[in-house]
C-alpha cells in the first residue's frame, strides 16, 4: 500500500508541475501579443501619403511619407513629420519625441514615388 501512495503522489505532482507550467506559456504568449499590437494611422493630403505606425508597448512610431518622384521635396518631407510628430506626442500624453535612427529615403521608380521614413522614440 505504501508504494501505492508514493506512485499516487508522484502523479499528482507531476499533474500540477504541469498546469503551473502551462500557465506560464499562456501568460507569456499573452505577453508576445501586446508587443506585436500595431496601430496603423493613414492621412492623405493634397499630394503626399503619411502613414504613422504605432507601436505603444515599445513606445515607438515609423512615420513613412510617400509622394510622386518628381515633387518629392526631403525638407518638405522632414517638416511635414515634424509637425506630425509634434501632434502626435501632444495626442498620445508623451512629453517628447527623440529620432531613434537615420532617416531613410527610398526611390521606386516603377510607381514613380519616393518612400521617407523616420523612426521616433516617444517619451513619457
Amino acid at each position: 500500500m505504501t508504494g501505492l501512495k508514493k506512485i499516487f503522489f508522484l502523479v499528482i505532482c507531476l499533474v500540477s508541475c504541469f498546469s503551473l507550467f502551462a500557465q506560464t506559456v499562456e501568460e507569456a504568449l499573452e505577453v508576445e501579443q501586446d508587443f506585436k499590437k500595431t496601430e496603423i494611422i493613414e492621412e492623405k493630403g493634397r499630394l503626399y501619403t503619411l502613414t504613422i505606425e504605432y507601436f505603444p508597448a515599445l513606445d515607438e512610431a515609423r512615420f513613412t511619407y510617400k509622394k510622386n518622384s518628381h515633387l518629392f521635396d526631403q525638407g518638405e518631407a522632414m517638416n511635414t513629420i515634424r509637425e506630425r510628430a509634434a501632434k502626435f506626442v501632444l495626442e498620445r500624453s508623451y512629453y517628447s519625441y527623440t529620432y531613434s535612427r537615420k532617416d531613410i529615403t527610398k526611390y521606386d521608380n516603377d510607381n514613380d514615388l519616393v518612400v521617407y521614413t523616420s523612426f521616433i522614440t516617444l517619451k513619457k
